[in-house]
């Protein structure tokens, strides 16, 4: 029996080019859905395609590839630009 019967295979990014998308397959071949970014719940979420059926294993494998997709994207998204650089003291130095 195989360990998974489905594959995660990469697409363009998303027009806005700050996430990543996957298509979903089945080994065998057939279109299930695709993985891209739901920006609501603040993560990677799967959207199906209509009346597929799914059974555990594959819930399962969907599931941590979207929770593993999400954390990498919070990782490379931890550090911020600064909105302005900060800006010399326009004072007289006392002494």
């Amino acid at each position: 029996m195989p360990e998974t019967y489905i594959e995660f295979i990469e697409a363009p990014p998303a027009p806005s080019g700050k996430t990543r998308r996957w298509l979903v397959q089945a080994k065998e071949g057939g279109r299930l859905g695709a993985i891209s970014w739901y920006a609501p719940w603040r993560c990677y979420a799967f959207f199906p395609i209509a009346e597929t059926v799914y059974e555990h294993r594959c819930l399962r494998d969907i599931g941590a590839f979207c929770a593993q997709r999400s954390v990498e994207h919070r990782e490379t998204r931890t550090t911020r630009i600064p909105t302005r650089a900060p800006q010399p003291s326009q004072g007289h130095d006392s002494v």
